[in-house]
């Protein structure tokens, strides 16, 4: 890359073969050709047909898959019917259909963002300025800026005026940069001290420039940090991996048991079509395959909440992953503090220390009228939105005090803030008393005071930055009866030395309102948060202990020593630190990689470029919508569109609730897959006959097992959800809560469906009632399916059925009674259930037997659970 801050203006129109006029409107055309639009490459988008075969990357769609292909070759074969594929092809369709409906949906949304934040610029073509979209500029374009603009492009400087840009996007620093259009010399020089250069997606605080575009779109230095992103490869987050694992060991199971039942029946000369039908009808029912669909509606309900609290769900399953969420690496500037410094403590000399909202007496307003007067912005303007923080906070305590400066004063010179100087200096003549006053302001150890208690300083300075962690100016003053800055003699050193002490102000960069609760919240649920900056050391550490970050026990560590660190030490030596400052982009992109290496599920926040590589290989990237740029946008799984740290926090809640209702979802749903083996296999190997037909075991399995479930995800968390640790990414769905309850339940379902088919095969209940396998079907049929949704009760409530808050999902409730009522309907109309189910009428006894062993599960199911609870408390 060519060094174009060494260039002149003559040489930079040589190269880009461009003048004063600009470009002509069809050069930028050709141009526009040659180097594309000034945009970034967004990730390459997933054609439809591609999103449907990633769809079978699941188990159970696969097992779906065959089993529905199976039953069509069946149905065609033997004239059989077309119920059982139709539902099953239709359950595929819904599932795939939905998925990819919400991941487009996803795209769109932040596609819309992306285009609402694209800004206008103007441009110099054919001599004329005009205002075009920042996509539109060409190397070798004339743009104007001025303060509160975006840079569009990165651009070399060939005038301006008083001109600052905050590059904390770039650099981290907080402060905005003073730049100039002068020719550097020095070669091979960093970013932050390319004077004349400025860089795209910066913000202008101060002054205007014209400047001539030399990159634009992914040649820019934002471009450059984007392509890292391509480095970072997303794996499927932790839940996938666990449901995977359930869908396969469950789908082995009955696969396995399905075979096993088709042998007995062979051996024992039954149908084999029947025996066959059975078992791929099995093997389909005793498969979660709703489990897919239910875990995307849950997934989905989440990203809806999550947008309620003011988050953008990207990625659809970072909802999940949110709740396994141990470790948030978050940015200082934007994210944890306000980006806005405000006076916190005020010293003069001969007087006690005071607050900005304390009384003013003559001498104190007169200690802020000079400290205001030795600024660079305009005292008129109270919205001065567009200085620098600093500055900013000055100019409200001038304000808030109702000062004036009298007409007497005019501005006659100013030496400008360095970060080398660590001070700036401003001259006015006082026209009242013929004299000039010089008034300094800066670091207190780069300034030289006389005739100054410089204990009394030393331990006022002392306080401000130790105990109240305040970034702190001194202000002094002299007065001179001759001012000539253009004799040989003059320098800084006659202003700056010899100087008066008036006082000093201590400033602090608050953190956002609720940042601290949020912090606290998240230590109490286990989580670390980490604050990673490219501020210095002492202002990182203050805002860290101020905002609980720092605790006593962890340390903080700069960028220079981290950089010293092998990726092995950094590794072993990761636990120690919660404060990283004055990083670099690949520092971020290591810490998060050493916290994914000791197995924790790490969250990024930021809302700068420098953030979007550690964005992308973090497990949850989290951007700000407001002040965050594009490309980390890009990034993220998720936008906080009121740029609140808080957010996160209760997406993280939201997140565990979305995982606890999955853990209740894929326990209910395995204990009707087992208890389905179980019944089938069990009369299977006893020789009495097929528990019940093919088709009652599908009815069951789509509307008493899929209809209900679909509800889970509308559960509201509980109330200390926040007080439990972090979802351990390695463990097993089924805590042992809920593996206890799926046990118990699937035994005591499995006793009460195998006892009430013995009554119907082999008992007579009376003279007229003989036992029929007919009957034995039916009653196993109905006492599956109540049995089933009154499970539903005992696996959602963790307190007890009578505990629970139900009326918070009434929707639930309804579905599960309304299932109860449809198959107590089709038996009672035998009809009706002849045609469809091959189900019988049974007597009132039958009845009777029917509902006492339905509600066995649930009574011993409940009490077994209050004693289990009991024993782990």
């Amino acid at each position: 890359m060519k060094n174009y801050y060494s260039m002149s203006f003559d040489d930079l129109s040589k190269v880009f073969d461009t003048g004063v006029n600009g470009i002509s409107n069809k050069e930028a055309e050709v141009r526009l050709r040659k180097y594309g639009f000034n945009d970034y490459e967004p990730p390459p988008k997933e054609r439809i047909i591609g999103r449907i075969f990633k769809q079978f990357r699941d188990i159970s769609m696969i097992v779906l898959l065959v089993a529905a292909c199976i039953s069509l070759i069946m149905a065609l074969r033997d004239g059989s019917g077309f119920i059982e594929p139709i539902v099953i092809f239709g359950i595929m369709i819904m599932n795939m259909s939905l998925t990819i409906i919400q991941e487009r949906n996803a795209e769109k949304a932040i596609d819309e963002l992306s285009e609402l934040n694209t800004p206008n610029c103007i441009v110099l073509r054919e001599n004329s300025r005009v205002v075009l979209s920042k996509s539109q500029l060409v190397p070798g374009d004339i743009i104007y800026l001025q303060s509160g603009d975006l840079v569009p492009a990165d651009a070399r400087l060939i005038e301006c005026t008083q001109f600052e840009v905050d590059e904390s996007s770039i650099t981290g620093e907080s402060e905005s940069c003073e730049k100039s259009s002068e020719v550097i010399f020095n070669e091979n020089i960093p970013i932050s001290e390319q004077k004349n250069m400025v860089f795209s997606n910066c913000h202008v605080t101060k002054g205007k420039a014209t400047a001539v575009v030399i990159s634009t779109g992914m040649k820019t230095q934002i471009g450059k940090i984007a392509s890292m992103l391509n480095q970072s490869k997303k794996e499927i987050t932790p839940l996938q991996k666990k449901l995977n694992r359930v869908v396969n060991f469950v789908s082995m199971i009955s696969v396995a048991f399905s075979a096993i039942m088709f042998l007995f029946g062979l051996i024992r000369g039954e149908n084999i079509w029947n025996m066959f039908l059975t078992m791929i009808l099995l093997s389909v029912a005793a498969t979660p395959e709703t489990l897919s669909l239910i875990v995307t509606l849950s997934l989905t309900r989440g990203v809806k909440n999550i947008v309620k609290i003011h988050g953008l769900v990207r990625n659809l399953h970072a909802v999940e992953t949110l709740g396994s969420v141990s470790v948030i690496c978050s940015d200082k500037t934007g994210t944890l503090t306000q980006n806005r410094m405000e006076v916190k403590k005020i010293w003069i000399e001969d007087d006690e220390i005071f607050g900005s909202n304390d009384k003013f007496n003559e001498k104190r307003s007169e200690f802020v009228r000079k400290l205001a007067m030795a600024s660079n912005v305009d005292l008129n303007l109270e919205n001065n939105t567009v200085a620098n923080p600093t500055e900013m906070a000055i100019l409200k305590l001038f304000f808030n005090v109702k000062e004036k400066i009298e007409d007497v004063y005019l501005k006659v010179h100013e030496v400008p803030f360095t970060s080398e100087r660590k001070m700036m200096s401003v001259v006015f003549r006082n026209n009242k008393e013929n004299n000039f006053l010089i008034l300094t302001k800066g670091a207190l150890d780069k300034m030289s005071f006389e005739e100054a208690n410089t204990k009394k300083i030393e331990n006022v300075h002392d306080d401000f930055t130790k105990n109240e962690a305040l970034r702190v100016l001194a202000l002094g003053s002299k007065i001179v009866e001759k001012f000539d800055p253009s004799s040989s003699d003059f320098n800084n050193s006659f202003l700056e030395t010899g100087l008066k002490f008036e006082g000093m102000v201590g400033i602090f960069d608050p953190p956002k309102n609720d940042v601290k609760i949020s912090v606290e919240t998240a230590r109490k649920a286990g989580i670390k948060v980490i604050m990673i900056t490219g501020d210095h050391v002492n202002t990182a550490s203050a805002v860290a202990r101020e905002i609980g970050i720092l605790d006593g026990v962890t340390n903080v560590i700069s960028g220079e020593e981290l950089k010293n660190m092998s990726d092995e030490e950094l590794y072993r030596n990761i636990e120690k630190y919660s404060v990283y400052a004055r990083v670099l982009p690949e520092d971020k992109y290591r810490i998060v990689q050493a916290w994914q290496k000791h197995n924790h599920v790490v969250s990024m926040t930021g809302d700068g470029i420098n953030d979007a590589p550690a964005l992308k290989l973090s497990d949850v990237g989290v951007a700000m919508g407001i002040a965050g740029s594009e490309v980390s946008k890009n990034a993220s799984d998720l936008i906080l569109t009121d740029d609140n740290f808080s957010t996160i926090i209760q997406s993280v809640r939201e997140g565990r609730n979305i995982y606890s209702s999955i853990q209740k979802t894929v326990c209910f749903l395995i204990t009707c897959c087992c208890t389905e083996i179980i019944i089938m296999i069990v009369p299977q190997i006893l020789n009495w006959g097929i528990l019940m037909s093919p088709i009652m075991l599908l009815l069951i399995d789509l509307l008493v097992t899929g209809l209900p479930s679909l509800f889970f995800a509308r559960e509201v968390s509980e109330e200390n959800i926040m007080l439990n640790k972090p979802i351990d990414k390695n463990s097993s769905i089924l805590s042992r809560v809920f593996l206890s309850k799926l046990l118990v339940q699937v035994v005591l379902t499995s006793i009460s469906v195998i006892l009430s088919f013995y009554i119907g095969r082999f008992i007579s209940v009376s003279q007229s009632v003989y036992p029929d396998l007919k009957v034995a079907q039916t009653m196993s049929f109905l006492t599956l399916g109540i049995s089933s949704v009154l499970n539903i009760f005992v696996i959602v409530s963790k307190s007890g059925i009578l505990n629970h808050n139900w009326h918070t999902n009434p929707k639930l409730v309804i579905t599960s009674f309304f299932t109860m009522f449809v198959l107590v309907i089709m038996v009672l109309f035998s009809n009706l259930g002849g045609v469809v189910l091959g189900s019988v009428s049974i007597s009132f006894a039958h009845w009777v037997a029917v509902f006492c062993l339905s509600f066995v599960p649930l009574f011993l199911g409940e009490i077994i659970k209050t004693r289990l609870a009991g024993v782990a408390q």
